[in-house]
Protein backbone atom coordinates (compact mmCIF):
# COMPACT_ATOMS: atom_id res chain seq x y z
CA UNK A 1 0.00 0.00 0.00
CA UNK A 2 1.58 3.61 -0.99
CA UNK A 3 2.24 5.39 1.96
CA UNK A 4 -0.26 9.17 2.24
CA UNK A 5 2.59 11.26 3.29
CA UNK A 6 4.23 13.71 1.60
CA UNK A 7 8.50 14.80 3.00
CA UNK A 8 10.81 16.15 1.52
CA UNK A 9 13.93 14.45 1.61
CA UNK A 10 16.48 16.63 1.52
CA UNK A 11 17.78 19.05 3.71
CA UNK A 12 15.83 21.72 2.44
CA UNK A 13 13.52 22.25 -1.21
CA UNK A 14 14.68 25.63 -2.14
CA UNK A 15 15.06 26.25 1.30
CA UNK A 16 11.47 24.97 2.52
CA UNK A 17 12.38 22.97 6.00
CA UNK A 18 12.24 18.93 5.43
CA UNK A 19 9.55 18.57 8.27
CA UNK A 20 7.31 20.28 6.58
CA UNK A 21 4.61 17.32 6.31
CA UNK A 22 0.66 16.63 4.67
CA UNK A 23 0.45 13.21 6.05
CA UNK A 24 -2.42 10.73 7.10
CA UNK A 25 -0.11 9.00 9.46
CA UNK A 26 -1.26 9.62 12.72
CA UNK A 27 2.54 8.59 14.16
CA UNK A 28 3.99 11.50 12.04
CA UNK A 29 2.04 13.71 13.82
CA UNK A 30 3.77 15.57 16.78
CA UNK A 31 1.12 15.49 18.82
CA UNK A 32 1.15 12.73 21.74
CA UNK A 33 -0.76 11.35 24.68
CA UNK A 34 1.31 12.80 27.48
CA UNK A 35 1.07 16.73 27.15
CA UNK A 36 4.15 18.70 25.45
CA UNK A 37 5.07 21.99 23.82
CA UNK A 38 4.48 22.31 20.16
CA UNK A 39 7.07 22.84 17.58
CA UNK A 40 5.18 22.73 14.88
CA UNK A 41 2.26 24.54 13.64
CA UNK A 42 -0.66 21.70 13.14
CA UNK A 43 -3.57 21.92 10.48
CA UNK A 44 -5.69 18.64 10.80
CA UNK A 45 -8.86 17.35 9.82
CA UNK A 46 -10.61 13.91 11.30
CA UNK A 47 -11.77 12.12 8.65
CA UNK A 48 -13.22 8.85 10.64
CA UNK A 49 -13.55 8.36 14.48
CA UNK A 50 -12.55 10.21 17.40
CA UNK A 51 -9.62 11.35 19.56
CA UNK A 52 -9.93 14.01 22.75
CA UNK A 53 -7.47 17.20 22.11
CA UNK A 54 -6.16 18.57 25.13
CA UNK A 55 -4.46 22.25 24.53
CA UNK A 56 -3.75 24.09 28.00
CA UNK A 57 -7.40 24.33 30.21
CA UNK A 58 -9.51 23.13 27.59
CA UNK A 59 -10.51 19.78 26.43
CA UNK A 60 -12.10 19.00 23.07
CA UNK A 61 -13.37 16.04 21.74
CA UNK A 62 -12.15 15.63 17.60
CA UNK A 63 -15.17 14.23 15.36
CA UNK A 64 -15.68 13.40 11.98
CA UNK A 65 -15.26 16.72 9.60
CA UNK A 66 -13.99 19.02 11.93
CA UNK A 67 -10.97 21.39 11.51
CA UNK A 68 -8.72 21.97 14.02
CA UNK A 69 -5.39 24.45 14.07
CA UNK A 70 -2.86 24.29 16.60
CA UNK A 71 0.32 26.75 17.17
CA UNK A 72 3.93 26.51 18.04
CA UNK A 73 4.19 26.78 21.90
CA UNK A 74 1.20 25.40 23.12
CA UNK A 75 0.93 22.58 26.03
CA UNK A 76 -0.86 20.25 24.05
CA UNK A 77 -1.89 16.66 23.92
CA UNK A 78 -4.54 13.93 21.59
CA UNK A 79 -5.51 10.94 23.90
CA UNK A 80 -8.37 8.39 23.59
CA UNK A 81 -7.83 7.74 20.15
CA UNK A 82 -10.51 5.62 18.76
CA UNK A 83 -9.22 2.24 16.86
CA UNK A 84 -10.96 3.52 13.77
CA UNK A 85 -9.40 7.13 13.66
CA UNK A 86 -7.74 8.78 10.42
CA UNK A 87 -6.78 12.06 10.08
CA UNK A 88 -5.33 14.40 7.64
CA UNK A 89 -2.28 16.45 8.87
CA UNK A 90 -0.60 19.89 7.69
CA UNK A 91 2.22 20.01 10.01
CA UNK A 92 4.24 23.43 10.02
CA UNK A 93 7.80 23.84 11.44
CA UNK A 94 7.54 26.68 14.06
CA UNK A 95 9.79 29.35 12.13
CA UNK A 96 7.82 28.45 8.98
CA UNK A 97 4.64 28.65 10.65
CA UNK A 98 5.80 32.48 12.57
CA UNK A 99 6.67 33.31 8.75
CA UNK A 100 2.90 32.86 7.54
CA UNK A 101 1.33 34.58 10.69
CA UNK A 102 4.02 37.53 9.88
CA UNK A 103 3.30 37.86 6.60
CA UNK A 104 -0.57 38.89 7.77
CA UNK A 105 0.10 41.75 9.41
CA UNK A 106 -3.56 42.95 9.59
CA UNK A 107 -5.05 40.59 11.84
CA UNK A 108 -6.34 41.90 15.34
CA UNK A 109 -3.94 40.99 18.17
CA UNK A 110 -6.61 39.35 19.79
CA UNK A 111 -6.77 36.55 17.30
CA UNK A 112 -3.43 34.52 18.65
CA UNK A 113 -5.11 34.24 21.90
CA UNK A 114 -8.95 33.68 20.48
CA UNK A 115 -7.38 30.57 19.14
CA UNK A 116 -6.75 29.07 22.29
CA UNK A 117 -9.98 28.46 23.60
CA UNK A 118 -11.34 28.04 19.61
CA UNK A 119 -9.14 25.65 18.04
CA UNK A 120 -11.40 23.81 16.04
CA UNK A 121 -14.75 23.93 14.28
CA UNK A 122 -16.96 21.87 12.01
CA UNK A 123 -16.21 21.96 8.43
CA UNK A 124 -18.92 19.86 6.75
CA UNK A 125 -21.00 22.70 5.44
CA UNK A 126 -20.06 25.13 2.64
CA UNK A 127 -17.83 22.53 0.69
CA UNK A 128 -15.32 22.83 3.57
CA UNK A 129 -14.08 19.08 3.47
CA UNK A 130 -13.77 19.34 0.13
CA UNK A 131 -11.74 22.51 -0.06
CA UNK A 132 -9.51 21.39 2.53
CA UNK A 133 -8.85 18.42 0.38
CA UNK A 134 -7.75 20.95 -2.13
CA UNK A 135 -5.99 22.81 -0.57
CA UNK A 136 -3.96 19.73 0.47
CA UNK A 137 -3.55 18.39 -3.27
CA UNK A 138 -2.38 22.19 -4.06
CA UNK A 139 0.19 22.21 -1.83
CA UNK A 140 1.50 18.52 -2.28
CA UNK A 141 1.36 19.45 -6.05
CA UNK A 142 3.09 22.71 -5.44
CA UNK A 143 6.04 20.47 -3.80
CA UNK A 144 6.32 18.40 -6.69
CA UNK A 145 6.29 21.15 -8.74
CA UNK A 146 8.52 23.49 -7.93
CA UNK A 147 11.31 21.00 -6.23
CA UNK A 148 14.49 22.69 -5.89
CA UNK A 149 12.79 26.19 -7.00
CA UNK A 150 14.39 28.70 -5.02
CA UNK A 151 10.21 30.44 -4.52
CA UNK A 152 9.00 27.44 -3.66
CA UNK A 153 8.84 28.38 0.49
CA UNK A 154 8.03 31.93 -0.34
CA UNK A 155 4.77 29.97 -2.56
CA UNK A 156 3.72 27.54 0.24
CA UNK A 157 3.70 31.02 2.79
CA UNK A 158 0.89 32.11 0.45
CA UNK A 159 -0.92 29.38 -0.08
CA UNK A 160 -1.04 28.84 4.16
CA UNK A 161 -2.05 32.55 4.37
CA UNK A 162 -5.08 31.98 2.43
CA UNK A 163 -6.07 29.03 5.05
CA UNK A 164 -5.40 31.56 8.00
CA UNK A 165 -7.30 34.06 6.35
CA UNK A 166 -10.15 31.99 6.31
CA UNK A 167 -9.61 30.99 10.37
CA UNK A 168 -9.31 34.55 10.80
CA UNK A 169 -12.90 35.19 8.87
CA UNK A 170 -13.98 32.49 11.41
CA UNK A 171 -12.63 34.21 13.91
CA UNK A 172 -14.02 37.51 13.12
CA UNK A 173 -17.83 36.06 12.74
CA UNK A 174 -17.68 34.46 16.23
CA UNK A 175 -15.86 37.09 18.06
CA UNK A 176 -18.57 39.05 18.93
CA UNK A 177 -20.86 35.90 19.68
CA UNK A 178 -18.32 34.24 22.40
CA UNK A 179 -16.98 37.30 24.26
CA UNK A 180 -13.35 36.43 25.34
CA UNK A 181 -13.08 35.66 29.46
CA UNK A 182 -9.28 36.30 29.57
CA UNK A 183 -7.84 39.92 29.60
CA UNK A 184 -5.70 40.49 26.44
CA UNK A 185 -3.12 42.53 28.49
CA UNK A 186 -2.68 39.19 30.51
CA UNK A 187 -3.17 36.75 27.43
CA UNK A 188 -0.33 39.18 25.76
CA UNK A 189 2.25 39.32 28.59
CA UNK A 190 2.07 35.67 28.42
CA UNK A 191 2.29 35.12 24.81
CA UNK A 192 5.49 37.49 24.75
CA UNK A 193 7.06 35.95 27.70
CA UNK A 194 6.62 32.21 25.31
CA UNK A 195 8.30 34.05 22.64
CA UNK A 196 11.61 35.60 24.82
CA UNK A 197 11.55 31.85 26.07
CA UNK A 198 12.13 30.52 22.71
CA UNK A 199 14.61 32.89 21.91
CA UNK A 200 16.55 33.03 24.77
CA UNK A 201 16.59 30.21 27.18
CA UNK A 202 20.23 29.02 26.02
CA UNK A 203 21.50 31.73 27.79
CA UNK A 204 18.92 33.15 30.39
CA UNK A 205 17.71 30.17 32.76
CA UNK A 206 16.49 32.89 35.89
CA UNK A 207 12.66 34.15 35.11
CA UNK A 208 13.96 37.61 36.17
CA UNK A 209 15.17 37.83 33.07
CA UNK A 210 12.20 37.67 31.29
CA UNK A 211 10.49 39.63 33.92
CA UNK A 212 12.68 42.39 33.37
CA UNK A 213 12.11 42.40 29.42
CA UNK A 214 8.31 42.37 30.10
CA UNK A 215 8.48 45.21 32.82
CA UNK A 216 6.81 43.09 35.72
CA UNK A 217 7.70 41.57 38.48
CA UNK A 218 8.90 37.85 38.74
CA UNK A 219 5.23 37.30 41.44
CA UNK A 220 3.21 38.85 38.90
CA UNK A 221 4.68 36.96 35.79
CA UNK A 222 4.03 33.80 37.52
CA UNK A 223 0.86 34.56 39.14
CA UNK A 224 -0.40 35.28 35.28
CA UNK A 225 0.82 31.76 34.50
CA UNK A 226 -0.37 30.09 36.62
CA UNK A 227 -3.74 31.51 36.15
CA UNK A 228 -4.08 31.53 32.61
CA UNK A 229 -1.43 28.13 31.66
CA UNK A 230 -1.91 26.66 35.08
CA UNK A 231 1.61 26.36 35.60
CA UNK A 232 4.58 29.12 37.27
CA UNK A 233 7.09 31.04 34.46
CA UNK A 234 9.80 28.85 36.48
CA UNK A 235 8.04 25.86 35.23
CA UNK A 236 7.43 26.75 32.13
CA UNK A 237 11.02 27.89 31.41
CA UNK A 238 11.91 24.58 33.32
CA UNK A 239 9.97 22.64 30.72
CA UNK A 240 11.30 24.17 27.47
CA UNK A 241 14.73 23.69 28.56
CA UNK A 242 14.14 19.75 29.07
CA UNK A 243 12.39 19.31 25.95
CA UNK A 244 15.16 20.93 24.01
CA UNK A 245 18.01 18.81 25.92
CA UNK A 246 15.58 15.47 25.72
CA UNK A 247 15.74 16.70 21.54
CA UNK A 248 19.84 16.63 21.63
CA UNK A 249 19.56 13.42 23.44
CA UNK A 250 17.99 12.13 20.07
CA UNK A 251 20.94 12.87 18.23
CA UNK A 252 23.26 9.97 18.73
CA UNK A 253 26.14 12.23 16.97
CA UNK A 254 26.18 14.62 19.98
CA UNK A 255 27.44 13.29 23.34
CA UNK A 256 26.75 14.74 26.63
CA UNK A 257 29.59 17.47 26.87
CA UNK A 258 28.37 18.93 23.53
CA UNK A 259 24.80 18.91 24.77
CA UNK A 260 25.80 20.99 27.61
CA UNK A 261 27.42 23.29 25.55
CA UNK A 262 24.56 23.60 22.99
CA UNK A 263 22.60 24.57 25.95
CA UNK A 264 24.80 27.02 27.34
CA UNK A 265 24.96 25.01 30.85
CA UNK A 266 28.25 25.61 32.67
CA UNK A 267 29.24 21.71 32.81
CA UNK A 268 28.27 18.71 31.99
CA UNK A 269 27.41 17.62 36.23
CA UNK A 270 25.68 20.71 36.27
CA UNK A 271 23.63 20.06 33.03
CA UNK A 272 23.02 16.29 34.41
CA UNK A 273 21.39 17.94 37.70
CA UNK A 274 18.90 19.61 36.47
CA UNK A 275 17.41 17.00 34.12
CA UNK A 276 17.45 14.68 36.78
CA UNK A 277 15.87 16.88 39.14
CA UNK A 278 12.95 17.25 36.68
CA UNK A 279 12.76 14.28 34.85
CA UNK A 280 13.68 11.51 37.76
CA UNK A 281 16.60 9.85 34.91
CA UNK A 282 20.22 11.10 34.41
CA UNK A 283 20.85 12.12 30.83
CA UNK A 284 22.39 8.75 30.12
CA UNK A 285 19.49 7.19 31.56
CA UNK A 286 17.12 8.94 29.33
CA UNK A 287 19.43 8.02 25.81
CA UNK A 288 19.93 4.19 26.65
CA UNK A 289 15.84 4.36 27.12
CA UNK A 290 14.68 6.38 23.94
CA UNK A 291 17.56 4.05 22.09
CA UNK A 292 16.31 0.31 23.58
CA UNK A 293 12.81 0.77 22.88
Amino acid sequence: MQENRYNTCDRFLGGLEKDFIITEQIEDSPLTSEPSFLDYGIIAVCNRGSAIIHLLENKHVWNKNELIFLFPRQLCSMRNVSEDFSAKFIIIPHVLHGDVLSSLRHFDPGFHFFVKDHFYYNIEDNNGIERFQSFCKLIENELERYRGNGLLRERIICYLGIFYMDVYDYYVKVRKKIPFRTSLRKEQLIYDFCSLVAENFKNHKNVGFYADKLNITTTYLSAIMNERCGISAKEFLSIYIVLEVKSLLRDSRLNIQEIAILTNFPSQSTLNRFFRQRTGMTLSQYRKHIFST
